[in-house]
């Protein structure tokens, strides 16, 4: 994993919210000492339907742009944590439409105001998502470019 210490991996195993979280995340991008693109796109919702799927098409889009000269900051690693303080989340607030905000404000808002991320790069069929329209909207807030992955770039085969 580019970027990340074995520190910090460790650290997220045991981080306490959703904010220490975004701490690590914010020391782990600024570490890079590089203005990052970061991949934007759905993992829960929207997408191909099912994180894994989503997943699969996440990690192809990190792996692309690494490959096309990108200086890319892979969020994949805040993963586990995030899901581990989602189920706990989700026992406080059981309602089938509520949506974890605090992933977004208190994980992704911090990485994108940190000044280290100078392009987010969009999966195609982002809109689907509820959080990647928030992450496309904070970003246009921001200033930060936005490039959307041709499609052709992410054609792939399973298995090859």
């Amino acid at each position: 994993m580019r970027y990340w210490s074995l520190d910090n991996v460790e650290r997220l195993k045991h981080a306490a919210s959703f904010s220490e979280i975004g701490e690590i995340a914010v020391e782990t991008v600024r570490s890079i000492g590089t203005p990052v693109h970061q991949v934007c796109g759905p993992i829960s919702s929207g997408g191909l339907g099912c994180m894994e799927k989503n997943m699969m098409v996440f990690r192809a889009a990190i792996n692309v742009l690494l490959g096309r000269g990108y200086v890319v900051f892979n969020q994949l690693p805040l993963q586990d944590a995030m899901l581990r303080h989602y189920a706990e989340w989700r026992k406080e607030h059981p309602g089938p439409d509520e949506y974890c905000w605090p992933i977004l404000e208190d994980i992704y808002a911090p990485i994108f105001e940190s000044g280290c991320v100078e392009c987010g790069c969009f999966i195609p069929n982002w809109q689907g998502s509820k959080g990647t329209q928030w992450e496309r909207d904070t970003l246009q807030n921001l200033g930060i470019k936005i490039f959307d992955i041709p499609e052709e770039w992410l054609v792939f085969r399973v298995g090859t």
